[in-house]
């Protein structure tokens, strides 16, 4: 219900029934600015759900009256959520129309930088300022590894969600990534022929480099453009 009233384009709390439960009020944005400007009706990256707090209105009414601090949000406890859920580029014209002949789609997000392979100077040029990697001595497993453990992220120890720094959240959550796109593969098959008792099987290795960033789809029992991600392939008999 947070998420929905944080994002709308309306100041007015809204109410939800849930599938199953009592229905929920949700809590919109201060209106004085002191949590920044939230654009109406979209999210920008996941990196936005850090600042969106995880309190019923009730809870949140009782807080701001007592003048006490908000708790981190929901995406902070739980930082899974960060890997469950996704926003889409804002940049989907990049994988859309003509390159090479090919037509293109929507199917993929174009490659971003793995922050644990990275060097200092392409860290720096990810997060725009002078900053030792915090990944190059212990990588980061999730988006959310990402988030919460980038210095400058939040500049409150608490993690209040009022003070998510969210240039940089949107900027990590839209170009940053702790997987690598491009993989070699191996691949061996065994031959054994049915009809001949005597003799050893046949085997054919193939060896390929995917690269998961070029646009490629995927639907069950059709060959869509999935080769297209085959940057080299090479059959070893």
């Amino acid at each position: 219900a947070n998420v929905v009233d944080f994002r709308d384009a309306d100041t007015t709390a809204g109410t939800y029934t849930p599938a199953a439960g009592p229905p929920v009020t949700g809590v919109e944005p201060p209106a004085d600015g002191t949590w920044g400007a939230w654009n109406a009706d979209r999210f920008e990256s996941v990196g936005e759900l850090l600042g969106v707090h995880g309190e019923t209105k009730a809870a949140f009414d009782n807080l701001q009256t007592n003048n006490l601090p908000v708790p981190p949000s929901l995406a902070v406890s739980h930082p899974q959520i960060l890997d469950a859920v996704g926003v889409p580029s804002r940049f989907a014209t990049t994988v859309t129309g003509n390159a090479g002949g090919r037509t293109l789609n929507r199917w993929r997000e174009p490659g971003r930088v793995n922050v644990n392979t990275c060097n200092r100077q392409v860290w720096e040029a990810v997060i725009g300022r002078g900053m030792a990697n915090p990944f190059a001595a212990t990588p980061a497993r999730s988006m959310g590894d990402v988030l919460l453990n980038t210095p400058g992220i939040f500049t409150s120890p608490t993690r209040d969600p009022k003070t998510l720094d969210r240039t940089l959240a949107n900027r990590l959550a839209n170009i940053a990534t702790c997987r690598s796109n491009v993989f070699a593969v191996w691949i061996t098959l065994e031959l054994v022929d049915p009809d001949i008792r005597s003799g050893s099987p046949s085997l054919h290795r193939l060896f390929a480099i995917v690269d998961r960033s070029v646009p490629a789809g995927f639907a069950l029992g059709q060959d869509l453009n999935a080769r297209d991600t085959v940057r080299l392939l090479r059959y070893l008999e």
